[in-house]
């Protein structure tokens, strides 16, 4: 993160909500420079069967590995039907 981003980032409404502790780790962590996908990949590779979405209306749940093949099938289709 900037130190500009940090700075807006520090404006809102919910930063200020946050515990000490978790605003000190907001201001440190930096996102690795990669594509999201490859992030979610990593993801269902260590932890295949945590949950990712959990919709509790429709008690609806999706693990990574899950999350993960339906992103494939999502950028196939829209590659196959758009050609992005």
């Amino acid at each position: 993160m900037t130190t500009m981003d940090l700075e807006e980032m520090k404006t809102k409404p919910w930063y200020r909500a946050y515990p000490k502790e978790v605003r000190q780790q907001l201001e440190s962590y930096r996102l690795p420079e990669i594509p999201v996908f490859r992030l979610l990949e990593s993801t269902a590779k260590y932890y295949p069967d945590s949950a990712a979405v959990v919709y509790e209306p429709e008690n609806f749940i999706v693990n990574y590995r899950e999350l993960c093949s339906l992103s494939r099938r999502f950028a196939s289709g829209l590659q196959n039907r758009f050609g992005l």
